[in-house]
């Protein structure tokens, strides 16, 4: 009742935001602050509410607070087309970048027309609720949602029944293409309306530079990456093929076929990576370690007599050491730090800004998280209070500056306390006692890491390239998944495993797309975290690895850090990331990453030369031709991306390789009763389009009646019928 009570007085404080537009700008840039914060401190409240408590009425309220803080943004955003540019030019500098950031916050643009928003909204809803609700055939039988197909792509090591899973969860989410391709349309035209080409372009407008400098950018990060990337790929692909052939001697992709023929510089499939979307490969760890006989750093047996608000004030106490001080009576009051046993949650570990209180030991931030007594949840820890830190130090802005310099800072200063939790640090916080670390657990480390953080790298770029590319109208809606198969072609060096058809949505297989969530931050990220952590690791006297450096205790890492974390938005990101490097306006560069895995890179390229392994992949590129790249892993100058060399016609090499994975596949069948309907309905599909002779091309399509699609629960039941 009173939550039913303070949306009803926000709705009247909302109302009419126009009202003071023909006044003042600056006295509207106070209303609007004011008012958002309010909104944004509501929506943050309720949404949490429903997080640790999951029931229709949570979910009601926080629905209908951000309808309220939808529709406040929209009209603010419009707004700002009003003003004239001698009032605008009249405007502080710090004004002036707050209409900005205004102008950009919505990541969906908002329409003038409110059937518009109102159609808009619905189709992400509906995309949204295609995606959570997707369940899948399990390969041991019964069905599950999309943590039971992680937990199976992480854990299994079987060819088949991985495709299998793999291509279940990408069959599941056809359905949402024809609402993307409106909701593309919608969110254009709003992004029209507020003075922008497309989406895509206000999506690469945030970041203080021009949407063309930002690509050039981005593609100059990649281009100095790639190196790296290639020589890991190219020694995993190595390790994979050989695991995979010991199984099964017809799976060939980087080496001699059983016919004598040479199968190299293939991309590696993409089920086989140990993760539904191939962006990290930790899970593959035990396949490519360096060193299986050295010992590997776990503190977890350390902790099965701690509690969760224990491993919490271990966190706690790496920031106090910083000179950065404690969490706020708040956040001990109102975190949820274990799964309650009597509603349901969502476990997903995430931070909370709800209110910024009048004084900073009144501040309101929480932790959401159901803590395992694990390394990597207390890693994870680390990580989540590194943004309430952020959310501490900026506290004072205004509301329109209380964010990350830019939406890449804020993922990048929780990583990069992450990449302080060494175990020289656990060591010091007495959790690994009798660890000693050699030259071989230190190089094991270090592939963990890579396989978690080198491995995203491509993944982290290609989502947006291939949105920009949508939202632009260079690639047409009946080429959403062959152009989202060629970025991930070329950039992660990755396969498909089956044939594509007119109705696939590949891309609708990750969260991010259709609820229509910028993902080039992360890409961002992953790279200013290794420049953050160089930098402080100097101010904190490390000599020596910057992989082994931890800034726990150093008072003179938190005072930068803090200046730095103080600016909120209020900077442009140039002058924030110069503070932390005592620079002026500085910029994003890839060298601290490089230097960071300079060791693992110069092993994998010793392994590279010892094995003699052929580097680099084909790529087919969208007018169907075929191309290498990633060839020279060692010299950034001399990737090559010719022509292939192979005189095989590109449709008959991909026969071979999808009539193999057929053969495999029904041979699979036959000994997996839980997975025979849909080993069943892709060898068809298979076998379907390589019978289609190519006079078919040009034959006149035939009118199909529309047969009824089976969903998960009709094939279980046809499963438990065989």
């Amino acid at each position: 009742m009173k939550k039913g009570l303070l949306l009803l007085v926000l709705f009247v404080f909302v109302l009419n935001i126009q009202v003071s537009v023909c006044t003042d700008v600056s006295k509207w840039l106070q209303t609007v602050n004011m008012k958002l914060e309010a909104l944004e401190s509501t929506d943050e409240l309720f949404w949490y509410d429903w997080n640790t408590d999951i029931n229709e009425e949570n979910e009601a309220l926080a629905i209908e607070a951000d309808k309220l803080l939808s529709i406040f943004k929209n009209e603010a955003i419009t707004n700002i087309t009003k003003f004239s540019d001698d009032e605008i030019n009249a405007l502080s500098d710090a004004e002036k970048r707050e209409l900005y950031l205004l102008r950009v916050l919505n990541d969906i643009p908002p329409l003038k027309d409110e059937d518009d928003n109102e159609q808009l909204s619905k189709l992400i809803a509906d995309m949204s609720g295609i995606y959570s609700t997707n369940t899948i055939a399990l390969p041991g039988g019964g069905t599950g949602y999309l943590t039971d197909a992680e937990d199976f792509m992480a854990n299994s090591f079987n060819y088949t029944q991985l495709g299998l899973v793999w291509y279940e969860w990408r069959y599941g989410v056809r359905s949402m293409k024809s609402k993307y391709e409106q909701m593309v349309e919608l969110s254009n035209k709003g992004a029209q309306q507020i003075e922008f080409n497309d989406t895509g372009d206000l999506w690469k407008s945030r970041f203080d530079m021009s949407a063309k400098d930002f690509e050039k950018l981005v593609d100059k990060l990649w281009n100095d990456l790639k190196p790296l990337y290639s020589s890991l790929h190219c020694y995993v692909r190595s390790r994979l093929n050989t695991f995979y052939n010991e199984q099964n001697s017809q799976i060939v992709f980087d080496g001699i076929d059983q016919d004598g023929n040479e199968v190299f510089q293939e991309p590696i499939p993409a089920h086989i990576l140990g993760n539904m979307w191939a962006q990290d490969w930790s899970n593959i760890y035990d396949i490519v370690v360096p060193f299986p006989e050295a010992s590997t750093p776990d503190i977890s047996p350390q902790l099965q007599d701690k509690t969760p608000v224990n491993m919490v004030q271990y966190a706690e106490n790496f920031f106090s050491s910083l000179g950065l001080g404690d969490l706020p009576h708040k956040f001990w009051d109102h975190s949820m730090l274990s799964k309650p046993e009597d509603k349901d949650v969502v476990c997903h570990a995430s931070a909370w800004d709800i209110d910024r209180g009048n004084e900073e030991s009144d501040e309101d931030v929480r932790l959401k998280m159901c803590i395992e007594k694990t390394q990597s949840d207390l890693i994870t820890i680390h990580h989540e209070l590194g943004h309430i830190y952020y959310y501490k130090q900026y506290r004072t802005q205004p509301q329109l500056f209380r964010n990350g310099a830019n939406n890449g800072f804020h993922e990048g200063i929780g990583d990069t306390i992450a990449l302080s939790t060494t175990p020289d640090y656990f060591q010091k916080i007495d959790l690994l006692p009798d660890f000693v670390s050699d030259e071989k657990s230190d190089m094991n480390q270090l592939m963990m890491k890579g396989l978690e953080k080198i491995a995203f790298l491509p993944f982290g770029l290609l989502i947006d390239k291939w949105r920009w590319d949508v939202f632009s109208g260079k690639t047409k809606p009946e080429d959403y998944t062959n152009d989202w198969w060629y970025y991930r072609n070329y950039y992660q060096g990755v396969q498909t495993p089956f044939v594509l058809s007119e109705e696939d949505f590949h891309p609708g297989a990750k969260f991010h797309v259709p609820s229509d969530v910028p993902y080039i931050r992360y890409f961002l990220a992953a790279i200013y975290q290794f420049q953050f952590h160089e930098a402080l690791c100097k101010l904190a006297g490390h000599e020596g690895p910057l992989y082994k450096c931890s800034i726990y205790e150093s008072e003179e890492a938190g005072a930068k850090l803090k200046e730095m974390l103080s600016l909120g938005a209020s900077k442009p990101w140039q002058e924030a990331l110069g503070v932390i490097l005592d620079q002026e306006d500085a910029d994003i560069s890839a060298s601290s990453l490089l230097k960071y895995f300079k060791p693992l890179h110069d092993w994998l390229n010793d392994q590279i030369d010892s094995q003699d392994l052929q580097c680099g992949w084909k790529y087919k590129s969208r007018d169907g031709s075929y191309h290498l790249t990633g060839v020279n892993n060692k010299d950034p100058d001399s990737f090559s991306e010719e022509s292939s060399d192979d005189t095989t016609d590109p449709k008959k090499e991909d026969e071979s390789n999808n009539s193999l994975f057929a053969i495999i596949l029904g041979l699979a069948c036959i000994g997996c009763l839980g997975c025979s309907i849909i080993c069943g309905l892709v060898v068809v599909s298979i076998v379907k389009y390589f019978t289609k002779s190519d006079d078919d091309e040009d034959k006149p399509k035939k009118t199909k009646k529309k047969k009824k699609k089976l969903n998960v629960a009709d094939r279980v039941q046809l499963v438990d019928a065989v």
